[in-house]
């Protein structure tokens, strides 16, 4: 979310959706808006698969989970988008993870849902390089997904797949949001 729009990923293409906010807090038109820069979209996987904006609502960094080089990439992106593409500058990672999903930046930390955990990746002031800390694990969770942050935890839902994905649109599958502390 941004002062003035809601952003989505669209995890099958190299898009995201915005969503116009009015002042007058009515909801526009959504818009597909292609990402173009240094983006180099997936041809085996997810593409855009996470999203945070910055406090300033200037920037996003939008995952990519199925990146070229077999790990996940995370980009930098422009929120003033005249046209219909976003500049996405990748973000160079001193390290590497896979399957990105979940984004939640807090101050210059950003946290990543994947699943082995939330990935924290320390950010450099320009948030144009990175350097991935660790990984913590996320307690009777199967599938970490997405993560938000409020006070001093970070909240995580499990996605829960299931074996093979025998989860997908199982409706007694069991869903939860578990807490863990930001470290």
């Amino acid at each position: 979310m941004t002062r003035n729009a809601a952003w989505l990923t669209d995890s099958l293409r190299p898009s995201l959706v915005r969503v116009p906010i009015r002042g007058n807090r009515n909801i526009g038109v959504p818009e597909m808006v292609a990402l173009g820069g240094t983006w180099v979209p997936s041809t085996t996987g997810f593409n855009a698969n996470g999203i945070d904006a910055t406090p300033d609502g200037r920037h996003l960094i939008v995952g990519q989970s199925d990146a070229a080089d077999g790990h996940s990439a995370f980009y930098l992106v422009l929120t003033d988008t005249p046209g219909g593409t976003a500049d996405a500058r990748r973000i160079t990672l001193r390290g590497t993870m896979d399957a990105a999903d979940g984004l939640q930046l807090v101050g210059r930390t950003l946290n990543v849902a994947d699943p082995k955990g939330v990935v924290k990746i320390d950010l450099s002031r320009s948030l144009t390089h990175g350097r991935v800390l660790g990984t913590t694990a996320v307690p009777g969770a199967a599938w970490p997904s997405a993560a938000k942050s409020f006070g001093c935890r970070l909240y995580v839902v499990d996605a829960n797949f299931g074996k093979n994905n025998s989860n997908i649109g199982n409706p007694a599958a069991a869903f939860k949001v578990v807490a863990i502390p930001l470290a």
